[in-house]
């Protein structure tokens, strides 16, 4: 509720105000930064060369005050100077979420003195923030900033026909409106003391992001076009890091004490170095498959180990550049009388077999031999097929997530002896099946197929070897009553050997409860 009694006399170009307006129970809340404000009992006084606001209190949803306090000094009301000073205490400038504002969200309050100078075409602000303990801020990386800056240098656009454009040649630049409004010259000194938690989404869509707590000393400065200048060294106390495979895995980095973000522009360009540990137990076998070891020797490499994946990111956090290390603990390194750890020295000079081997740990938790059809950990049937189809379906995810996303998986395992030979021989056979739907549900494609992993058959030697049958199905109407479908199976006879079957039909599907309604018109919708 406002209210109050204001009396103007004189003349437009020299006018005399007098009197006051009163905020009573008033309050505000900006919708992006969602924090409720009150104004209880507060008032702005005028008279004929200043406006006074005397000890003007502004309390968030928990009664914490911040108090403005100075004046503002005029002339005839068409200049006016800024004399003002700002003070608060645990007072909540932020208590958002990510569904108010996408970009930056959390609950943030701030202990602040400020001093407002200027004039009100051009406010100087000088102030000195320190934030509560219990902050909690989340920053989104914007994509649409980042995809700029993977585009940048690569494509120009020139308009060379703008002075001949009609349209533009009739805007006059008189007739338009100037804004007298230079914009807003501020200078804060950011006090962190490591209590802070600040969480930086890398990526929106895998959910990866940092999670972070550190001291520093950040400054920041604003000129009045509205350019942005941050600059100081964050440095981690601790932090995690949150890994994502397209949503499937989620891994868990733990920052170590030391790393570091730095400021030296615009906030959105800060340069990072972080390093991230992740500990997985895992057994060392399939390092030393191809080695001539005996069964006894064998069995003591199937005893599991800790193993350190090193995650190094570094670079600009629109793109930073993100490479892997694989360690063992020093109290560890010596575990098989070093060669294990001789192994893993070998394995990070080798980029491609680095990353498979931090692939297998971080998503399977085992390494892989250089055959990935190859076990040493299991000799038996069941975990030979188990192990094999871990490995055929990150195979087949990785090469179909580049292209493909919201698939359906599904995997079953057939053993049993078979006799055909005059002698039982072990099959496995693993079959593996893909389904993605496209175009609002109404195209359903399907790709499936077996792939043998134990007997006379399996000669598959690569996981996309095992992709046989493949099948369309498009739905005619909306509701999915009339379908087209077409297929491509392969199948195996006795007499004629490999087959390859391809066909189309039209299905029809109808729900009933008694074999007369199939034969029931439809009823008609009212």
């Amino acid at each position: 509720q406002l209210q109050g009694e204001v009396k103007v006399t004189g003349s437009p170009s020299d006018p005399d105000i007098g009197g006051e307006l009163n905020f009573v129970k008033a309050s505000f809340t900006p919708s992006m930064v969602n924090s409720e404000f009150t104004l209880e009992d507060e008032r702005i006084q005028f008279s004929k060369k200043q406006i006074d606001v005397n000890d003007f209190k502004i309390k968030d949803k928990q009664n914490n005050t911040a108090i403005l306090d100075g004046k503002i000094l005029t002339e005839k009301f068409q200049k006016f100077t800024l004399d003002l000073g700002l003070s608060a205490t645990d007072f909540q400038v932020i208590n958002s979420t990510e569904k108010d504002n996408e970009l930056f969200y959390g609950s943030v309050k701030v202990t602040t003195k400020a001093k407002v100078t200027g004039d009100i075409n051009q406010p100087v602000v000088d102030m000195n923030i320190k934030l509560s303990d219990d902050s909690n801020f989340t920053f989104v990386v914007p994509q649409s900033e980042k995809g700029v800056l993977d585009q940048k240098g690569i494509v120009t656009w020139v308009d060379r026909d703008a002075k001949n454009d009609p349209f533009l040649a009739s805007i006059k630049p008189s007739d338009t409106l100037k804004s007298v409004f230079k914009g807003v010259d501020l200078s804060a000194n950011i006090e962190l003391n490591g209590k802070e938690t600040f969480n930086i989404v890398i990526d929106p869509l895998t959910g990866d992001k940092l999670t972070v707590k550190g001291n520093s000393t950040l400054t920041l400065d604003q000129h009045p076009s509205g350019d942005m200048v941050l600059t100081g060294r964050y440095e981690i106390s601790e932090g995690t890091y949150d890994f994502s495979f397209y949503k499937f895995i989620k891994r868990k980095f733990s920052i170590e004490k030391g790393s570091t973000i730095m400021w030296a522009g615009e906030p959105v360009e800060a340069v990072l170095d972080i390093r991230a540990i992740y500990e997985v137990e895992a057994s060392p076998i399939e390092l030393i498959a191809n080695q001539a070891v005996d069964d006894e020797t064998l069995n003591r490499y199937k005893q599991r180990l800790p193993f350190l994946v090193y995650l190094q990111i570094k670079g600009d956090m629109l793109a930073p550049e993100i490479s892997f290390k694989i360690d063992m603990k020093e109290s560890e390194r010596d575990a098989h009388n070093g060669t294990v750890y001789a192994k893993i020295q070998d394995i990070n000079t080798r980029e491609s077999e680095l990353n498979k081997q931090v692939f297998a740990l971080l998503i399977l938790q085992r390494f892989v031999s250089d055959n990935p059809l190859e076990n040493q950990a299991a000799a038996d049937v069941s975990n030979t097929a188990r192990q094999s189809v871990s490995r055929i379906m990150t195979d087949q995810l990785n090469r179909l997530s580049e292209n493909v996303k919201g698939v359906e998986l599904t995997f079953d395992v057939k053993s049993y002896e078979d006799y055909s030979s005059g002698s039982a021989q072990g099959q496995t056979q693993v079959q593996l099946g893909v389904q993605k739907s496209l175009f609002d549900d109404r195209l359903v494609v399907k790709v499936s197929g077996n792939f043998d992993v134990e007997g006379e058959t399996s000669t598959q030697s690569s996981a996309s070897d095992y992709i046989g049958d493949l099948a369309l199905e498009y739905k005619l109407t909306e509701d999915g009553r009339f379908r087209i479908t077409g297929f491509r199976n392969s199948n195996y006879d006795l007499i004629s050997g490999e087959l390859i079957e391809t066909g189309a039909g039209l299905i029809y599907i109808k729900d009933y409860n008694t074999l007369r309604e199939l034969f029931k018109a439809n009823a008609k919708e009212k």
